[in-house]
């Protein structure tokens, strides 16, 4: 692999970050075309790889920022939120110890 296709990589994968997972105007910005990502994620799984955890890092930032902005503007919607989750994740724990087999 040529030196600058690992560098457009690079380049390609801070500009998602940058632009929290948006790949449009990410890739614009950092001047690859769409096809050229897309051959990209097809041809490498190392790159693949790389995309989906750089993802998983956007998804999580932006669930920080909104729980954050939740929490200051809209502290009822959160608390409710917070205990709709407890409630899901309690449910579904109490489903997955019903299905073992002692």
């Amino acid at each position: 692999m040529r030196i600058s296709t690992v560098i457009k990589k690079a380049k390609a994968l801070e500009a998602i970050k940058m632009n929290y997972g948006r790949v449009r105007p990410a890739l614009k910005s950092a001047g690859i075309g769409k096809s050229q990502f897309y051959q990209w994620r097809a041809d490498d799984s190392e790159f693949e790889k790389n995309y989906l955890a750089t993802l998983q890092k956007c998804k999580a930032q932006l669930t920080s920022k909104l729980a954050m902005k939740l929490k200051t503007e809209k502290p009822e919607v959160y608390t409710r939120l917070l205990r709709d989750i407890i409630k899901k994740q309690r449910t579904k724990n109490n489903k997955q110890n019903s299905n073992k087999i002692f």
